[in-house]
Parts: structure tokens; C-alpha cells; sequence
């Protein structure tokens, strides 16, 4: 016999054949090893002091080692034993971490070396198997997040791959192998680790029995996107993993450093500088993302929704928030926090607030600020109103005019809201459009606190007098529906912050109206779609990522139905018919069109795309009231009958990558407008019999994830991207294919 060794994996062959050996060792060591190594002193750390049970060690091939001889290699049910035992003491939290990992690892080792000389099969070794990818992976997120050590990374990845190896062959030659909840979770795994592969679509596509529906259209979501670069949808759908050891925060799965780069748009320098100042591993040119904080969103600037506001509904003069003191004295505090506690500590003040008082009093004092020992503003004075500015002597009138014309909303004014994602920073950007003087400027903001993911403009504010107002939902990625008043500049605050009681979520004290019975429940998960019902305008829908629908009673500030569609995924998006006032279409993440009667909360009529395909928007059409749009994230449109559920009029491709936006003219029947991930805006005549392209442009705003058309203007739509000035007005009527068309 002769012995070979490939990545520690060691083979006993004949010169013709390979030979069966049969083990024989029922133990978690053979009785010859435990002798020998008692006798030698030759015992693990954990073995002599703290009580461990001796596990059979890894042993190199050698010359004068008989590695096939039965009585040392244990059996199939041996071998199980040893891992389980192995997985104990890796879970004791009384040893100290670097030992008990380097212990389990060795001798798992071994259990490898064991299982590939008996060439053991069947349920069984994989069971074994997997246990031990359980373990690799796990232990790799402890092992770098605690700097240990013992990990050896080249030695943890050959350790890896062997065991994804092994388990993959032996779950091909298995002629039928039973499904159980590790084994969905390894073969997920496996497609994550080898994401930057081309395979590992196909790899996914094949686990998909074991992986089930709902984890397989997950896995090849993220798959896909990663492999097209989308970098948003990537991080959203990794969050989105079941909350298991394996699959999340998933730390194995590496990022390639030139992909990450790509998504940044800096050097593979600066992303390796910049990742390893925020804490992220860099290793061999990938990272390892430890903690993925999908509500930060750094580094991500798009404009995720947009809207528009009709005509004569805004103010034209909008109220302007004035801080009293006490509100100032709060924006002090948090402003000057920090110094507050170094002037504490420096006085040796155990209140902060009497630290506070102090340094408040410094702010009130008159005389020379170089006086003031608290933080202060350095170099040069500000003024809120120029003319008290002494240094300006020659005071022209003409701009602040011109701001105050600027401030003022005219009757042909439009109102258009973006909810924009700059690195971090979340808001609510306002800007004036008027078509007639081709004007369109931001002309006030919002701060948010949370990533704005919808919105929706309504018109009614049960605490005005005569019930009418100008006001937006926004859904935030943090679960909560917040309100804002548009007429209202410079707030810091929703008026209203619809949301589950007992969600977790730190509350603030709002100024405006509050919710009057908090005991029932509503979204726990980020808020994908929301819509005001204009035929009963005490309604508003929303739907998140979790598949709960509620209908909110704006009088009431409260969910008046709660709905959960499981088995559906997230409700990406929803629209009130125009007719029936009490009938909703919905579309999900797993492929589910819904025409719902919520007055019963029954299904009236259903459409079912495929589990592997996404509803990104859906919309009816209102000059055809039993018709209604399905734009997905296959590129494809759908036009449906509610009278023929089930079945599509209408189906064709709109955009390669997916269809990500979607609108109809006010006005223009049949004029409709798409955009998606390759970054084009399409224009389209639609009936009932045909759905025709009249027109394609490139608008170089990178992916057009939101655009809408204008309520006033049938020719006029708004477009938001990622890329460059991210939000741009496109006027159709400059097209000829549009006119020709739409006369």
C-alpha cells in the first residue's frame, strides 16, 4: 500500500483499486492512542486540566503510521459521536476561547482524516459533515472577531473548502437524503461562499429542493444581485437571511475588494483604507463584513422615491418653526454634549446637569467671548440678519427679494418631495417646479432619522378645521410611518409617527398631535409601500418587508386591520383602485399580485408571477378602471384584467435588470413612462390589446429607481437616480414619438 495526502486529506489505495476498510473503533479515541499519549504525556491542555474527554488527534501521514488499520479509525456512528462531543466543548464558555477552538479544530481534523480513509456514506456522514461546517463557520466569526490567535486563515479556508467538498460529493452520490434544517442552512451556505463565482447560480438552483421556496428565492436574489453589481438590493437581501448561526450576520462570505471598490467608486487603496478605519477585516484583497449595518446605508446616495403636489394645495406662504428657549436650550445641549461632560469631569461634577447650567450661564454672559471658557464660535461673527452685520455697509436689497420670492409658493407651483439617501444622511428634499418659468430648485428640507423608503402625499389632517392639508407619509427602513406637514419649514419632527406599540424603538416627544391609543399593533419591519385612500381619506395603507399590511385610521392615529399575507414576502408595493374605494392591489417580493376587498380582508382575485420573480411596482390603469400594470425585477411589464385572475392580457420586456419605476399621464390615455436598472427612461402606448415602445432614452442618472408624473401636466415627469443631480424634470412633450402618439 502506498499513502497520499491532498489537503490533508489522506487516501489508503491499492495499485487497481481503492480499498473498503471496514472500522472498528467505537470510541471517541482509539485505546491504543489514549495509552500511548497518557504514557508520553502528551495531552491537550483542556485533556490534562480541565477535565475534557481525549478525542483522537490529527495525525500526518508518515512513514511507519498504519492509518488504515481498522482498530484506529472509528465508525460511521464513532464519528458522529466525536463531533457532537467536539461542538460541547467548543460551546463551553468556562474555557478560555483560544484553546477550547484550537482543540475542536485539530480534532475535527482528525474526524475528516477518519471519514476519508473509511469512505463512510449515506444520511449519516453527511450529518457529520454538516456539523462540521456548522462549526467552521461559526468559529471563523468568533475567531476574527476576537483577533485569536489560533486562527490561521489559510489553514480555516483549506479546513472549509474540504468540508463543502465533501459534503457536496456525498450529497450527489446520496440517492435520496433527508431534508432537515442544517442541511437547508449548509446548502445555502455553500451558494453565499462561492458567490463570486459564475456557478453559484447553478449551484443555488440545484439545492433548490433542499433550500425550499422561500430560502432559495432569497439565496439567488443575492446571488443575482451581487452579480450585477447592486449593491443596495445586495446589503438589503443579506439582512434579510433568516436569523440562524450560519447564514447571518454570515462573516465567511467575502467581498471582493475590486467589487466594493466598484460599488465606492474609490481606489482598492482608499477602500482598504477606509474599510479598515470603520472597523471592516481586510484580508487577501476581500473583506469580511463583521456586522453589516443595513440602517446606516453608508456610502449609498440615490433618491429611493419621489412625488408629486398638486397645484393650490401647498400654502403660499409656508409657517416657519420659531425655537423657544427651552427648545434651544435642548439643540444646545446635544451640541455641545461632549464638552458638557470634560467640563463635569474637569470640575469634578457629579450632575451633568448642574455642569450644564453652568455652561449655559457662560453663553448668557455679555462681553468678550475670548471671556467664555465653554465652546464657542470661532473667527468671525454670524448674524441672522445682514443689516446688523457692521462690517457689511453697502446693503443690497435685491437678493433678499429675491429669497423671499423664492419663498413664497405660487398658485402654478408644484411641490415635488424626494426621499434622498446621501451617505448616511437621510432627508426629505422639497423642491418648487414651475413649468411656465422653467424654475426648479430645492426650496426647503427635512432631516430624517431613519432611510426614507416611500412616500405618499395626502390632503387631509383631521386636526385642521376644515379637514384639508398638505401632507406626506414617509416609510422608513426603522418600521415606523412618520407624517410631515410640508407647510411647516424648518421641522425637526414628524407631526405624527404611526407605528407598533412596544416595537423597541426609542420614542421622542413630538410637538404636534400624538397617537391617542397606542394597544395596537402595526409594522415591525422597514415600511416598503404606503397609500392614501382619496375616497376615504381617514385611510392610509402600508405594507413591509415582514408581509404585514395595515390600514391605518388617520383619525384615530392607529391600524384599524392588520393583515398578515404569509408566505408572500415583503409588500413592495400597493395602490388604491380608483373606483371601488375599498379595493387594494398589492404586489410582493415572492411574486403575488393581490386585488384585496378590504372591507372583508378576502383575496377577490390573485396573480402569481413565480416565486422567482419580484413585484417591484404595481399600478392600475385610471382610464380603464379593470386593468392594471405589474412591473417586476425580471425587466418585464404585465397588464392584467381583475375580471381574469390568474392570467396576463399583456407581458414584455421593459428593461434589461429589472423594472424599477413606473407611471401613467394624468391625462395622455395610454401614455405610459418606466425606468429601470439600465438606466433609461422608456415611453409607452398601452391598451388593452398592445403594448407598444414609442421611445427610449438614457438619462445618465445611473439606475432610475423612482419617477412620477406631474397631476397638473400630462407631459411632464420627474425622474430619480443615483448618479449625478440624482433628481431631473424630463419634459415628453420634447420628443416626437411622444407627440406624434399623444397629440
Amino acid at each position: 500500500y502506498s499513502i497520499y495526502e491532498s489537503r490533508s486529506i489522506t487516501v489508503v489505495m491499492t495499485a487497481s483499486k481503492v480499498v473498503k476498510i471496514v472500522p472498528r473503533c467505537e470510541e471517541l479515541c482509539p485505546s491504543h492512542e489514549v495509552q500511548f499519549r497518557r504514557e508520553n504525556a502528551l495531552l491537550h491542555p483542556l485533556e490534562k486540566d480541565f477535565g475534557v474527554r481525549l478525542v483522537k488527534e490529527y495525525t500526518r501521514p508518515a512513514a511507519g503510521c498504519d492509518h488504515g488499520n481498522p482498530d484506529l479509525l472509528r465508525t460511521p456512528e464513532a464519528l458522529l459521536k466525536s463531533v457532537d462531543y467536539l461542538i460541547e466543548v467548543y460551546e463551553r464558555e468556562d474555557l478560555p476561547f483560544g484553546m477550547r477552538f484550537s482543540f475542536v479544530e485539530d480534532r475535527m481534523r482528525a474526524v475528516r482524516q477518519d471519514s476519508t480513509i473509511t469512505r463512510v456514506s449515506g444520511n449519516l456522514a453527511l450529518t457529520v459533515f454538516e456539523k462540521q461546517i456548522s462549526f467552521v463557520i461559526r468559529s471563523e466569526y468568533r475567531a476574527r472577531s476576537e483577533r485569536s490567535k489560533a486562527f490561521e486563515a489559510k489553514l480555516h479556508a483549506t479546513a472549509s473548502e474540504e468540508c463543502f467538498q465533501r459534503w457536496s460529493r456525498l450529497l450527489s452520490e446520496s440517492e435520496s437524503s433527508i431534508a432537515n434544517d442544517l442541511r437547508c442552512q449548509v446548502a445555502a451556505a455553500h451558494c453565499l461562499k462561492r458567490a463570486n463565482e459564475p456557478e453559484s447560480i447553478v449551484m443555488a438552483i440545484e439545492y433548490r429542493a433542499i433550500l425550499g421556496q422561500d430560502l432559495f428565492k432569497t439565496v439567488f436574489d443575492i446571488l443575482l444581485s451581487y452579480r450585477e453589481g447592486n449593491s443596495l438590493r445586495f446589503f438589503r437581501l443579506i439582512s434579510s437571511l433568516p436569523d440562524s448561526s450560519l447564514l447571518r450576520p454570515a462573516p465567511n462570505i467575502k467581498l471582493p475588494l475590486d467589487m466594493i471598490s466598484s460599488w465606492l467608486g474609490y481606489t482598492e487603496k482608499d477602500t482598504k483604507e477606509f474599510l479598515t478605519v470603520a472597523g471592516v477585516i481586510v484580508e487577501e484583497d476581500c473583506i469580511f463584513p463583521m456586522k453589516i449595518e443595513q440602517e446606516r446605508m453608508e456610502n449609498v446616495v440615490l433618491i429611493s422615491d419621489l412625488v408629486f403636489i398638486k397645484r393650490g394645495v401647498a400654502k403660499s406662504t409656508p409657517d416657519k418653526v420659531e425655537i423657544d428657549e427651552a427648545q434651544l436650550k435642548e439643540l444646545l445641549q446635544e451640541q455641545v454634549g461632549d464638552a458638557v461632560k470634560v467640563k463635569a469631569d474637569d470640575e469634578e461634577m457629579e450632575d451633568e446637569e448642574e455642569a450644564l447650567k453652568e455652561l449655559m450661564k457662560e453663553y448668557e454672559k455679555d462681553g468678550d467671548d475670548d471671556q467664555m471658557s465653554g465652546p464657542k464660535m470661532k473667527g468671525i461673527a454670524m448674524y441672522a440678519n445682514p443689516k446688523d452685520d457692521p462690517y457689511i455697509t453697502n446693503h443690497d436689497d435685491s437678493d433678499e427679494e429675491d429669497e423671499k420670492d423664492d419663498f413664497v409658493i405660487r398658485p402654478d407651483d408644484n411641490l415635488i418631495v424626494a426621499a434622498k439617501v446621501d451617505q448616511g444622511q437621510y432627508s426629505l428634499e422639497v423642491r418648487v417646479y414651475n413649468e411656465a418659468a422653467d424654475d426648479f430648485y430645492v426650496h426647503h428640507d427635512y432631516l430624517l432619522e431613519a432611510p426614507p423608503l416611500c412616500l405618499e402625499p395626502f390632503y387631509y389632517d383631521p386636526g385642521s378645521d376644515n379637514k384639508q392639508g398638505n401632507l406626506l407619509a414617509v416609510g422608513t427602513m426603522s418600521g415606523s410611518l412618520e407624517v410631515w406637514d410640508l407647510d411647516i419649514v424648518n421641522s425637526v419632527d414628524p407631526v405624527l409617527i404611526l407605528e407598533a406599540e412596544g416595537s423597541g424603538k426609542k420614542k421622542k416627544k413630538k410637538g404636534g398631535r400624538k397617537k391617542r391609543d397606542g394597544t395596537a399593533q402595526g409594522h415591525v419591519d422597514a415600511v416598503l409601500s404606503c397609500r392614501w385612500n382619496a375616497q376615504m381619506p381617514h385611510v392610509m395603507a402600508s405594507g413591509d418587508a415582514a408581509g404585514v399590511l395595515v390600514l391605518w385610521d388617520i383619525d384615530e392615529a392607529k391600524p384599524a386591520t392588520v393583515i398578515d399575507a404569509q408566505g408572500q414576502g415583503g409588500i413592495q408595493s400597493m395602490n388604491w383602485h380608483p373606483v371601488e374605494s375599498s379595493v387594494l392591489l398589492t404586489g410582493s417580493m415572492r411574486g403575488f399580485v393581490d386585488a384585496r376587498d378590504c372591507r372583508s380582508d378576502k383575496v377577490a382575485a390573485q396573480w402569481n408571477l413565480g416565486s422567482d420573480v419580484e413585484v417591484e411596482k404595481v399600478l392600475w390603469d385610471h382610464f380603464s378602471p379593470f386593468h392594471a400594470v405589474v412591473a417586476s425585477n425580471d425587466g418585464k411589464l404585465r397588464y392584467l384584467d381583475m375580471r381574469q385572475p390568474g392570467t396576463f392580457l399583456l407581458e414584455g420586456l421593459a428593461h434589461e435588470g429589472g423594472v424599477e419605476a413606473i407611471g401613467m399621464s394624468c391625462a395622455k390615455k395610454g401614455l405610459m413612462a418606466t425606468g429601470g436598472a439600465d438606466g433609461t427612461l422608456a415611453l409607452w402606448s398601452l391598451s388593452s390589446s398592445a403594448l407598444t415602445e414609442i421611445h427610449r432614452t438614457p438619462l445618465s442618472l445611473g439606475r432610475i429607481h423612482s419617477l412620477a408624473f406631474s397631476p397638473n401636466s400630462p407631459l411632464i415627469v420627474c425622474v430619480g437616480g443615483d448618479k449625478e443631480d440624482l433628481t431631473r424634470i424630463v419634459d415628453l412633450g420634447k420628443y416626437e414619438q411622444v407627440v406624434s402618439a399623444f397629440p
